[in-house]
């Protein structure tokens, strides 16, 4: 059949065929790239090599293009390695291969705006008291398998309960209550610390939820027992969140496609 496509062709229109196709394959790694990379240098490395690339191959210059497709690929490859952190999300996207296989298609019907009006009122308080909390909400990828190591809890949420679950004096205040829907699942649930670089102190809970961040779409809200400060981790991202902003950042998480 390629024999037949290829006495039907011109040469010239083979070479349009390849290189529009080595254009759809760049286009889309860079997009991949672009919006996943978070430094400056690589993003611009790759559009300036992609640019160059496609120019020597308009103009036939194929001993150039080869070599500038090696080059970019080398460089592709090693920004990928390099910051493979960032790309967790998209390679395992819950704890197991069972989770990774399930993705919610339904969501329960709740009120929502109570959820996140309990959510608010319970962080505010735990940070005002600078109470230590991790609290995890799951999205469409299941975390099933995770809660197995807590203690199962099965409650509506309410910020009375969650302040409770997170007082020192209680069993289960360390680890991370998790939430599906309107429903406290379980708490003291521990996850896999990120072993990413991180700028500054930063302790355990915030290490565990940007872990569960790089293997799931879930939201974690922190609480540092230190300080007091909010912080959300979300899509391998660990962002401190001021008071004023946080009810507004967590929706905008929460209702993100």
């Amino acid at each position: 059949m390629f024999l037949i496509l290829s006495e039907m062709l011109s040469e010239l229109q083979i070479q349009v065929i390849q290189l529009l196709v080595v254009f759809v394959f760049i286009v889309t790694l860079d997009v991949l790239l672009l919006i996943t990379l978070k430094r400056i240098f690589p993003k611009v490395t790759l559009i300036v090599l992609s640019v160059v690339l496609l120019v020597l191959g308009l103009f036939d210059l194929t001993y150039a293009f080869y070599l500038v497709a090696l080059i970019y690929m080398l460089c592709a490859m090693t920004f990928i390695f390099g910051n493979i952190v960032e790309f967790r999300w998209l390679i395992s996207n819950a704890a197991t291969p069972k989770d990774r296989r399930f993705q919610r298609d339904f969501r329960k019907i709740y009120d929502q705006e109570d959820l996140v009006n309990q959510l608010v009122s319970a962080v505010f308080s735990l940070s005002k008291t600078k109470t230590g909390a991790l609290i995890t909400i799951e999205r469409t990828n299941q975390l099933t398998e995770l809660i197995k190591n807590g203690s199962p809890i099965h409650a509506p949420v309410s910020a009375p309960l969650l302040t409770t679950i997170f007082y020192n004096g209680t069993a289960l205040h360390d680890g991370a209550v998790v939430i599906r829907d309107d429903t406290i699942l379980a708490a003291s649930v521990y996850f896999t610390p990120s072993t990413k670089a991180l700028a500054g102190k930063v302790g355990s809970r915030h290490r565990a939820a940007l872990g569960i961040s790089e293997i799931s779409d879930a939201v974690t809200i922190v609480v540092s027992e230190e300080t007091g400060r909010i912080s959300i981790a979300y899509r391998a991202a660990l962002q401190p969140v001021s008071p004023e902003d946080f009810r507004k950042v967590l929706v905008d998480h929460l209702l993100t496609k």
